[in-house]
């Protein structure tokens, strides 16, 4: 008798939780998550799209810094070596999308404050700005945002040491 009546007291419990009445909030609930976790997707995608970005931008950066050094150490152009390379990365100072600047001695930064390396001569800095597009937080309105990276260098001479 008590395995009839728990099978009867169950299948009561699950004809009461399936009525046409509960089905309707169910399906709201159902679509409310999915909103959400295609939100939470969206905000991944842009968050690790900006990642890259400053990722690929601080390299660009370092890269260029460096150029910049060596090419100061030799004497030559150290402002054209560095877009150059910093041009190699993507980031061709165009005004539009990004801005490639770069500084002997180093000057204000992203921070847009001096730190400690204002005005030594013997320091190299890059310095690039750079809007990205979005994708999906253009649903809500944003389109593209914005990085900005710095890199300072030292530029020593160069010295060779010759042994015999």
């Amino acid at each position: 008798e008590s395995i009839i009546s728990v099978d009867i007291f169950i299948r009561g419990v699950i004809r009461m939780r399936t009525k046409a009445s509960e089905r309707k909030p169910s399906h709201l609930k159902v679509i409310l998550i999915v909103v959400g976790l295609i939100s939470l997707l969206g905000l991944g995608v842009d968050s690790g799209c900006a990642y890259l970005e400053r990722h690929r931008a601080q390299r660009a950066a370092e890269s260029a810094a460096q150029a910049g050094a060596l090419a100061m150490a030799r004497g030559q152009d150290f402002a054209f070596a560095a877009q150059a390379q910093a041009a190699r990365y993507g980031y061709a100072h165009d005004g539009v999308n990004n801005s490639v600047l770069v500084n002997n001695p180093p000057g204000v930064g992203c921070s847009a404050k001096s730190d400690s390396y204002t005005g030594n001569i013997e320091l190299v800095q890059v310095v690039i700005h750079s809007d990205f597009h979005l994708y999906f937080a253009q649903l809500v309105g944003i389109r593209e945002a914005h990085t900005c990276v710095e890199t300072v260098v030292q530029a020593a001479p160069l010295v060779y040491s010759f042994s015999e």
